[in-house]
């Protein structure tokens, strides 16, 4: 899955449900927010499980979806993104300045 995708579906208030390799950064995103699940690529039950208990779970639907938008907006909102770029562009510029 796509990196901008998953934020995507987790700043619009929906469950995730991904099929990718675990040992990528989005699986480890899916859990730190506790938004979704996520299953190997090969794991057609797990997949269809992970489905199946959203469908059949209002309450946990709902909660995935508000832990994903909650977590998009703490970590990945445009203004929490620039504040992270400032930090860094200034941590370079010190450094370069030190070198001289």
């Amino acid at each position: 899955m796509d990196p901008a995708k998953l934020l995507n579906i987790m700043a619009s208030g929906r469950p995730v449900v991904a099929c990718m390799n675990l040992k990528g950064d989005a699986p480890k995103i899916i859990k730190a927010a506790k938004c979704g699940y996520c299953v190997e690529p090969d794991d057609v039950k797990g997949f269809s499980e992970a489905i199946l208990k959203l469908y059949n779970n209002t309450s946990l639907r709902d909660e995935f979806g508000k832990n994903g938008r909650e977590y998009a907006v703490r970590h990945f909102s445009r203004k929490i993104c620039i504040e992270k770029y400032e930090k860094l562009f200034l941590k370079d510029c010190m450094m370069a300045k030190n070198k001289k």
